[in-house]
């Protein structure tokens, strides 16, 4: 069974049984199966749909990861989750500003906070800990972002099912939904990238809800309030996301910066390199064809493109072989990036024209000469000239 169909199997299972779980107790609720009159009631009831959804959830992911690949390590963990506080930031920082109320007592704040620290783990978990990575081995990273954000903004759809009954308003809440909380996936799936742990990425899942939920306020009511009301709310819901935006970007440039990024770059390259060498195993089975039908054995131009390509073709395995080591992941990829170039301009280069050759000459040179300067090797696609 090939790696894609697989892991699209076992992620539509996954989600099959997240669904299944949070129907059976929107249901429930509707039918007032567990009645709760209170907070406590309420944050019990949430808690417990939560723990079932992880228990159910984690014995299928620990079946196919281990912890440690799913993201729940040690490493960077102080750094993590102190830049994962930081993203979160924004909505306090806005409250500061625009003083907005909060929304419950001192005594439910601690139950709330534990409540959403359990969804934190739990959605972090099942999304960038198992859905990313499966998804970052099969797909370019930008790919697996979007369908790691939009299975998790999907995920929150099945309420708003139980909870509008006008269609026109349940599309419209579900297409503003689904373009937020894609978004925020967005964001989440970079930090869970670049700090290659879940410590960061959870902290900060948790603490943006507690502070939307601690602050957000209430809009019910909008027709009664006067102008100054109204654009503190406004000023509000704008500048708290802006200003964690604006965070997050700061917290992925550290991450880059301060976490080592040679895994991140390895796994990335590795794809590339295997999508790679098909592509070429494509070429030149197209080009033998193509030599047969039009006899072009005896060909110079030819003949040098073949050429040209088997030389390409074991640049590529040579840096696949290299970046075993994923401590070269940073100068394979300089490697690559100039070598790629290089090919390029050789094999436009074979089929040009005598007098534009002398203009293509002087670009393949000056990146060969780059090349030598940084790794001081020959470079045999060269021989072409």
């Amino acid at each position: 069974m090939k790696e894609k169909t697989k892991t699209w199997i076992d992620v539509i299972t996954l989600m099959t049984i997240i669904i299944i779980i949070i129907n059976i107790f929107f249901i429930l609720d509707k039918n007032n199966i567990f009645a709760y009159d209170n907070f406590f009631q309420n944050i019990i009831y949430n808690s417990l749909i939560y723990l079932i959804l992880m228990e159910s959830t984690f014995i299928f992911i620990l079946f196919k990861k281990s912890i440690k690949e799913i993201g729940f390590t040690k490493k960077h963990f102080l750094l993590t989750l102190g830049l994962g506080f930081i993203c979160s930031l924004g909505m306090p920082i806005a409250e500061c500003i625009f003083k907005m109320p909060l929304n419950y007592t001192l005594f439910e704040v601690f139950p709330l906070f534990i409540f959403l620290l359990i969804v934190g783990i739990t959605e972090e978990t099942i999304f960038r800990g198992y859905i990313q990575t499966r998804f970052d081995k099969i797909y370019k990273f930008n790919i697996s972002m979007i369908l790691t954000s939009v299975l998790f903004s999907s995920s929150h759809i099945p309420k708003y099912f139980y909870q509008i009954q006008t269609p026109i308003i349940l599309i419209i809440t579900i297409i503003i939904e689904m373009a937020t909380i894609t978004g925020f996936g967005c964001m989440f799936y970079l930090i869970r990238k670049y700090q290659q742990t879940l410590t960061g990425v959870i902290i900060f899942h948790t603490f943006w809800n507690f502070w939307n939920l601690l602050f957000l306020p209430d809009i019910s009511n909008l027709s009664t309030m006067n102008q100054i009301q109204l654009i503190e709310i406004l000023g509000y819901l704008i500048s708290g996301p802006l200003i964690s935006l604006g965070l997050i970007i700061v917290v992925i440039l550290l991450s880059k910066k301060y976490i080592n990024q040679n895994p991140v770059i390895a796994s990335e390259l590795n794809k590339i390199f295997k999508t790679k060498l098909n592509n070429i195993e494509k070429k030149f089975q197209k080009l033998l064809k193509f030599s047969e039908e039009y006899q072009l054995k005896n060909d110079p131009n030819f003949n040098k493109q073949l050429d040209l390509l088997e030389k390409y073709k074991n640049y590529i395995l040579q840096f696949q072989q290299d970046i075993i080591n994923i401590e070269n992941a940073k100068k394979i990829k300089i490697k690559y990036k100039l070598i790629k170039k290089i090919y390029e301009l050789l094999e436009k280069y074979i089929h040009l024209p005598a007098y534009k050759k002398k203009i293509f000459r002087n670009r393949i040179y000056f990146y060969a000469e780059k090349f030598y300067d940084l790794f001081h090797e020959k470079i045999p696609l060269l021989d072409v000239l």
